[in-house]
């Protein structure tokens, strides 16, 4: 199903998948610090127990840091040197 929901509320997507898990979850949206942390804490626990939660673009020093000190992991692919060539991804 397709699901639209404006971050920072992801309250239309909770309601469309209630009572389902995911072992991955992509966040690929607005690419803004804010609402990379709002997906992350409404959507984490639509996973199931040891699945991941990956959040694509990070755009700044300030979100990696903001993720590194949630405990957070990189891939980090700035060849380019573009921020947003580093995904953040967590084991729930």
């Amino acid at each position: 199903p397709m699901v639209v929901a404006t971050a920072p509320n992801f309250a239309p997507v909770l309601r469309e998948l209630e009572g389902r898990r995911f072992d991955l979850i992509i966040d690929d949206g607005s690419h803004r610090l804010a609402d990379q942390l709002a997906a992350v804490d409404q959507l984490r626990d639509l996973l199931e127990p040891g699945g991941y939660f990956c959040v694509e673009d990070l755009q700044n020093q300030q979100a990696i840091d903001a993720f590194r000190v949630r405990g957070w992991s990189f891939f980090d692919r700035r060849d380019s040197g573009r921020y947003d060539d580093i995904i953040a991804f967590q084991q729930f």
